[in-house]
């Protein structure tokens, strides 16, 4: 079988902003076939060190050839872990990269880097194909394709895109939990920001030629509304809603097991509480620090903010974490100038 899916869908948004949580109730759409996240599209290409000469070489080589050169890109984790949730094989995708290659009637002397992607990107989505005959949607989740999705939408022109936005506050408050994030609350309240800026500028830009490939939707919304919210976006792929999305019984996992400590919640029932859990579970000051930080950014995003109780001991705790930032960067320089 040498068939793709009919349509391809990218949910995105800051790490921690509900998009593993969207991503299972897609998923258990009886037209949707949700992966794992594979951070395809902002991984570091090993093979890219070969330079044109390898991109030349693959027009001209067997699939025998050609796998080993992939080795790098099969052994990056959030790939071995899309492969093993799959089930698929890496020499398989090889195969149907090389197909794709040799199909190619354009004339090309040399594939370029994006073009290579691409081809490797639908050899993918063909492999899981063949998992999952009866599925015709493809749905990939990494909230950091954010970064990408112009160069997504240069290669997959036809490709949907769900930015799935959250309170900064809630989005922090996640985040300081994480073991794979640095520590701090300023740190992650910027990191945060970085995301929610890009988002509102995608919008921007992309509300005319990308407006009918593009939706964003609010995690809490979800929360409170999830039918209303699923049937909006069921709306925007031209697919009929499902009961079933509302349903926990789905069989295809969409993260791997060294995940569940941070992503488990994902295949719990809907819990409109974690709403404002940041009030809870964060100090009084660190709210104050938020809101006073965050508070043009979130306003923007629609979300109310109390700018009260902010005082110079605030101020003097926002700037030592920069200054914690800044000494931080300044040993990485050191280090790697030595």
């Amino acid at each position: 079988m040498n068939e793709s899916f009919e349509k391809l869908i990218f949910i995105m948004g800051c790490p921690r902003s509900g998009t593993t949580k969207l991503a299972e109730l897609l998923n258990n759409h009886p037209d949707i076939f949700g992966s794992s996240e594979t951070h395809f599209f902002n991984i570091n290409w090993g093979f890219k060190s070969h330079g044109n000469s390898f991109l030349k070489l693959i027009k001209d080589i067997s699939d025998e050839q050609l796998h080993p050169l992939l080795d790098d890109f099969y052994q990056h984790y959030r790939i071995k872990d899309f492969l093993q949730l799959t089930n698929i094989e890496s020499f398989r995708v090889t195969q149907l990269c090389k197909n794709l290659l040799d199909q190619d009637d354009t004339n090309r002397e040399i594939i370029d880097s994006e073009i290579f992607k691409q081809f490797l990107f639908t050899a993918l989505m063909q492999a899981s194909k063949e998992k999952m005959p009866k599925k015709n949607i493809f749905c990939e989740k990494t909230p950091q394709h954010l970064l990408n999705v112009h160069e997504i939408h240069r290669l997959f022109p036809n490709a949907k895109f769900i930015h799935v936005k959250r309170d900064g506050r809630d989005v922090v408050n996640s985040l300081l939990k994480m073991p794979w994030r640095p520590a701090g609350l300023i740190n992650n309240a910027r990191f945060w920001r970085k995301y929610a800026r890009l988002g509102k500028k995608l919008e921007n830009e992309l509300s005319g030629t990308l407006s009918e490939n593009m939706i964003s939707i609010e995690f809490e919304e979800l929360l409170k509304n999830p039918t209303e919210t699923l049937k909006n976006i069921c709306k925007f792929i031209d697919i009929p809603f499902s009961e079933s999305m509302l349903e926990h019984d789905n069989k295809q996992k969409v993260f791997a097991d060294w995940e569940k400590q941070w992503k488990h919640k994902a295949n719990s029932n809907i819990d409109p509480s974690r709403i404002g859990a940041y009030k809870n579970e964060l100090s009084k000051d660190d709210q104050i620090i938020l809101n006073h930080f965050l508070h043009k950014d979130l306003t923007a995003l629609g979300y109310e903010v109390d700018l009260i109780d902010f005082k110079l001991k605030h101020l003097i705790l926002i700037w030592g974490s920069y200054i914690e930032l800044f000494k931080t960067k300044l040993l990485r320089f050191i280090s790697n100038e030595k």
